[in-house]
């Protein structure tokens, strides 16, 4: 009888472990893949700040159900998942940009173009109306927040890419690539955009400019959450110097800071030069 509720004890421990409680010593957060790069980040340097414990974990979908079956503390999403359930903090915007080398001649094409080109049918800067120069495309490794997002919302695609693609891990190389490869094209988080290359317009198929939608990057978590560690971490969000230069640093926008518009008007002046 001793043995057989050893065992039942044994057991109930081992299906809760995985339950964040308010009195855990480890905060848990959680994040869509998108921004998992950014929510690691911030992690590690709260952890530097304030010496707490805290437990990044990365999701395919079902972030909102995790918070529900307190399973996590926070999570990191592109927008709230339940206003009427849960709180949120709005932290930055981002906007995917596509870059080509300062150089090349090219102003704007088209996403049918932009697809061609990355799966590899156009392979040559003439065929779009530029120099006669292979072109070199250059991506982001396939587990990257910014892949997934530049194949679903600008190439409209799967990621079917060129077999000549170059892979970098960041938006710090993919620009150093291609402001070092005359012929390259690539893509960037527009708060990572500078003078060292040039982005270009994405127009539609009409020719017309194309409008992508900005992706909010926001923390949520429970309302009346109690959890002093919770706390401490939106603290740390609020008012960490620290934390604002992580998220510029990944290549975001601070919600702080910068107004939609200002976003937009960034990314045009980009494209004309100025």
């Amino acid at each position: 009888m001793k043995n057989y509720i050893i065992i039942l004890v044994f057991l109930f421990l081992l299906a809760s472990c995985d339950r964040v409680t308010s009195t855990n010593e480890q905060l848990v957060l959680t994040s869509s893949t998108y921004f998992l790069s950014v929510a690691e980040a911030l992690a590690s340097g709260f952890r530097a700040e304030t010496k707490q414990l805290i437990n990044v974990k990365g999701s395919l979908g079902g972030e909102a159900d995790l918070l529900r079956q307190n399973l996590t503390n926070l999570i990191i999403v592109s927008e709230n998942p339940s206003p009427s359930e849960f709180d949120h903090k709005l932290l930055a915007y981002d906007k995917t940009i596509v870059i080509v080398n300062k150089n090349n001649s090219i102003n704007s094409l088209t996403q049918s173009q932009l697809r061609a080109i990355f799966n590899g049918e156009i392979n040559n800067w003439s065929q779009v109306g530029g120099s006669n120069r292979p072109i070199q495309v250059i991506t982001r490794e396939v587990a990257s927040s910014i892949r997934v997002y530049f194949e679903k919302q600008i190439l409209n695609s799967g990621s079917e890419l060129s077999l000549s693609s170059l892979v970098f891990n960041s938006n710090p190389d993919m620009k150093s690539a291609i402001s070092n490869i005359p012929n390259s094209i690539g893509y960037i988080s527009a708060g990572a955009l500078s003078e060292k290359v040039k982005e270009i317009e994405i127009l539609n198929n009409q020719k017309q400019k194309l409008n992508l939608p900005l992706l909010g990057v926001y923390a949520v978590w429970r309302k009346n959450d109690d959890n002093v560690q919770v706390k401490e971490f939106l603290q740390f969000l609020d008012s960490s110097n620290l934390a604002k230069e992580i998220i510029q640093d990944a290549g975001f926008i601070l919600a702080e800071d910068t107004a939609i518009s200002e976003v937009n008007r960034k990314s045009d002046q980009s494209s004309t030069g100025h």
